[in-house]
């Protein structure tokens, strides 16, 4: 997720908490106040949606960023920004290739896009996806391998 730092300005970790609960409150009065508004009511449900990130409740997050791209199909921001946050937390589950494909994706579907703050996270998409990860491969050691890897810790 794509949470802004400086809305979070505590390190403290059980402060942060209550920071998120809070911003989940206030952001959740402007969706429930102006549900019809096209400017401040997308954000707000992204910066929700992003706090339940930061506070674990990834499944529910991710629903939200999905629930954000369908009702807000025509808004290349909010779209480009949830495909972003998706795409962020399958990189955090070393979730590699997906998460490569969703940043190319970004960068296709965005590119001619004159919205302002798609730019930035195009910038952001192709910063990842040019310093693509590799799933980790599960290799089985050989008894041999392991008896070495004893012998000498610093042998890979």
């Amino acid at each position: 997720a794509t949470l802004q730092g400086h809305m979070l300005p505590s390190k403290d970790p059980k402060r942060r908490q209550q920071q998120l609960h809070r911003l989940v409150q206030a952001y959740s009065k402007v969706v429930e106040n102006f549900p019809h508004d096209k400017v401040f009511t997308p954000v707000a449900f992204l910066t929700i949606a992003e706090c339940h990130y930061e506070l674990g409740k990834e499944q529910l997050a991710r629903n939200m960023f999905e629930e954000a791209i369908r009702r807000w199909a025509d808004n290349d921001y909010i779209v480009a920004r949830s495909m972003f946050d998706i795409a962020a937390s399958l990189d955090a589950k070393r979730r590699y290739s997906e998460a490569h494909q969703l940043y190319k994706e970004i960068i296709e579907r965005f590119q001619a896009s004159t919205k302002p703050g798609v730019s930035e996270i195009i910038s952001r998409a192709k910063a990842r996806y040019y310093s693509a990860k590799e799933e980790p491969v599960n290799r089985k050691r050989s008894p041999l391998r392991s008896f070495l890897q004893r012998l000498n810790p610093f042998r890979k």
